[in-house]
């Protein structure tokens, strides 16, 4: 009887969960109120001080998503994503109550900043903001922002994953983590759940997997520690059928609406709730 190898790709939830804590340049962090809509209506202000007037997506390619309100104070644009799209956007920063430099020294700071949390396994988005005009045109809106931190979601893998991963290698089943955290906090929930092993693992970013030809990409599909970060729903199908045309059976779990690509053109589609 022949025997065909399995490979799972675990499709990781690029889910927010409630923000833990925010963490600044300084190296300081405090508490953050919880975003949970049980807990907001208990502070109606949380909901009632802005309404949104209107908002510039975030979809996979901007990966940050801007917000134009309304307050007592006058027009605002707010502004959430991944650092690496929102920190070059920002002229200044806004730290201890007051608008000051973004130089380099600063910026390195924060890029730092971010690593630490991500490498702690943490999601982390970058907030930044600046007054506004009401009539302001939404191409405009993410222009001389003022940086305002780093905030630290912290996501934690079921319990049961860790065990689930050591039985599905136990019966020779590859698990392959395909995300679109960026690579440190995957690689270091990889570790957490014991899916990496090694101390460098191979990490391919939706950037880089998109300048990859099929073939290199089935090339890359044979490293031992492997991890796809910052890939989007199309890239995750590519994947599927990367492995497929190497003859390899392939089931897919996922629990986000952009996974449904991918675990449509699996052999087998796994769906979490």
């Amino acid at each position: 009887m022949r025997i065909i190898p399995l490979f799972l790709l675990f499709l990781a939830s690029s889910a927010w969960a409630a923000p833990q804590f925010c963490a600044h340049p300084d190296g300081k962090a405090e508490q953050l109120i919880c975003s949970d809509p049980e807990l907001q209506a208990r502070d109606k202000s949380l909901t009632a001080i802005y309404a949104a007037a209107r908002q510039k997506a975030k979809p996979t390619q901007r990966k940050r998503m801007a917000v134009l309100q309304q307050g007592a104070e006058g027009s605002r644009v707010y502004v959430k994503g991944a650092l690496e799209t929102v920190l070059p956007l920002c002229q200044q920063q806004w730290l201890d109550g007051a608008v000051q430099a973004l130089d380099e020294p600063a910026r390195q700071a924060i890029s730092a900043a971010h690593d630490g949390l991500a490498e702690r396994g943490l999601r982390v988005l970058a907030l930044a903001w600046r007054p506004a005009q009401a009539a302001e045109s939404l191409d405009n809106l993410e222009q001389n922002l003022l940086f305002a931190g780093l905030v630290g979601l912290e996501d934690p893998p079921r319990a049961e994953v860790p065990e689930a991963i050591r039985q599905c290698h136990v019966a020779g089943i590859r698990v392959i983590m395909v995300t679109g955290d960026n690579p440190r906090t995957a690689c270091a929930i990889g570790r957490e759940i014991g899916l990496l092993q090694s101390a460098t693992p191979t990490v391919i970013t939706g950037e880089q997997l998109s300048h990859l030809s099929d073939i290199q990409l089935q090339l890359a599909l044979d490293h031992p520690d492997l991890v796809f970060a910052r890939v989007a729903a199309e890239q995750k199908m590519r994947i599927v059928k990367a492995l497929q045309s190497k003859k390899q059976v392939v089931a897919v779990t996922g629990d986000g609406v952009n996974d449904a690509p991918a675990l449509k053109q699996a052999d087998i589609g796994i769906a979490m709730p």
